[in-house]
């Protein structure tokens, strides 16, 4: 509600407006409905009907956009704002102004770090890429290609495991199959599902825990490749890392000490 009173009402004085907004959606919003955050779709198509020098200017700036600006960079800026305003083409008139900074923080929250001060835990990230909002930098480019990055996986894809994860059939057949499929940057399609599992830890029922955990230790030794260590978090980020982690996400996290031993003894089949 906010991004729409915030980013697209303020724009809509008239019907036309309304009109041109809707014709620009015609055309780019069928090609990635499934992909995108709606609400920062229809901002996004806003900003380029009604301020396109903006609009241009953040399709420049993704890494500025998608994390949160340096201690460094603080320190070092004499204005960080004001370095914000001329980065991202922003008007000199103070009412645009404060009309487009309004928005764009909407779409970007680090960009409130910039202009407000307030700031954003961590954790925050992890639920932006499972929205697939605009401010996740494994979605950004999605937002302006209008198509999918080889970077990140269809929604579809990820729906349908998560429908499927007492299936272990399923599931081992699904990374044995992204074993085989690399992406551009060398990786294989495993440590996208793997950090996909981890962003949606939380909608896993608690029955399919140990099934799903099972189908993939199985596995474990092969899916362990190369070319999937590192990634834009970290250089020593790999497979068995991921699974650490959607381990504790889905055991250590959730449950007390009695429950983790009794899932350690069902996952090991013990009676």
């Amino acid at each position: 509600m906010n991004v729409f009173y915030d980013c697209i009402a303020p724009w809509l004085q008239t019907p036309r407006d309304l009109n041109r907004i809707l014709n620009g959606l015609h055309i780019g919003f069928p090609v990635v409905r499934d992909e995108v955050a709606v609400g920062d779709f229809v901002a996004l198509e806003t900003l380029k009907t009604f301020a396109p020098e903006t609009y241009r200017a953040v399709r420049r700036q993704k890494e500025s956009l998608c994390r949160a600006p340096s201690q460094e960079k603080r320190q070092l800026s004499e204005d960080i704002g004001k370095e914000y305003d001329e980065a991202l083409a922003l008007p000199a008139d103070k009412e645009k102004m404060r009309r487009l900074r309004l928005m764009l923080s909407r779409m970007f929250p680090y960009l409130a770090n910039v202009w407000d001060s307030r700031m954003y835990a961590a954790v925050a990230e992890e639920r932006w890429q499972r929205e697939r909002r605009i401010c996740s930098p494994e979605h950004f480019e999605t937002y302006f290609r209008l198509s999918l990055s080889e970077a990140v996986l269809p929604s579809k894809m990820i729906t349908t495991l998560l429908q499927r994860t007492h299936d272990a059939a399923f599931v081992k057949n699904l990374f044995q199959t992204a074993l085989k499929n690399k992406i551009a940057d060398g990786r294989t399609q495993v440590a996208l599902l793997l950090d996909e599992l981890n962003i949606h830890s939380e909608t896993v029922p608690d029955i399919d825990i140990v099934p799903l955990l099972q189908a993939i230790s199985c596995i474990a030794d092969d899916l362990d490749v190369e070319s999937d260590e590192g990634s834009h978090m970290s250089d020593f980020v790999n497979n068995r890392w991921r699974l650490h982690w959607l381990v504790n996400k889905l055991v250590r996290d959730r449950f007390d000490l009695q429950r983790w031993l009794g899932l350690f003894e069902q996952f090991l089949g013990v009676s």
